[in-house]
């Protein structure tokens, strides 16, 4: 028997092992971007995105050399109010410069 067909019966027999995903597992999921960290921020999709916590990362390399130093940015496709940065110190919540502009919320391909 393969592994593939030896766990194919084991989840017959007792089930799929339940898996509690916490807030950062969900981030995670989220599609990312590989961006820069500029002076005004950081831009996806023609919207701008700054946070005050943005500061000591801005122009600095991310340590990724296969990204060439780009930031690791998540985001999400049915909300555009905010992305989230993956920085060493942890994550970081930046919204959309633009965002009481707007009356409501639409997504990314709208």
């Amino acid at each position: 028997m393969s592994p593939n067909d030896r766990y194919a019966c084991l989840v017959a027999a007792a089930g799929y092992p339940p898996l509690v995903l916490r807030g950062e597992d969900h981030l995670k999921l989220l599609p990312v971007a590989w961006r820069a960290i500029n002076d005004y921020g950081i831009r996806i999709g023609h919207r701008t995105y700054d946070a005050p916590q943005l500061g000591p990362w801005r122009r600095q390399h991310s340590g990724h050399v296969a990204k060439k130093g780009l930031w690791e940015v998540h985001y999400d496709p049915y909300d555009i109010s905010h992305v989230f940065v993956c920085t060493t110190g942890g994550w970081i919540t930046a919204p959309w410069v633009h965002l009481p502009l707007v009356d409501a919320l639409v997504a990314d391909f709208t």
